[in-house]
């Protein structure tokens, strides 16, 4: 793991950025849309699962359906910003 960000609000979030063991689909580094996890700090070592169709997103296992939520609102922010660049 190389980076934590802890978003606060009604329902608290972290997204991780993390190195690949392996790189996916020529990608060595995703962020992990997971749950607060204050616990965790750089340089941890975790799981997670890699979306092999945009290898930008990853969840930790166990985590689906609240790291899924969140990981979808991120992409819809992230659709509208790269939409309101262009």
């Amino acid at each position: 793991m190389t980076s934590v960000t802890n978003h606060d609000g009604k329902n608290p979030f972290a997204d991780l950025g993390v190195r690949l063991g392996e790189p996916v689909n020529g990608q060595a580094t995703t962020t992990a849309h997971v749950p607060t996890t204050a616990s965790l700090k750089p340089g941890a070592a975790v799981r997670d699962l890699v979306d092999p169709k945009d290898p930008s997103y990853a969840e930790f296992p166990g985590q689906r359906f609240v790291a899924a939520r969140w990981g979808q609102l991120w992409y819809r922010q992230r659709r509208r910003t790269q939409a309101a660049g262009s």
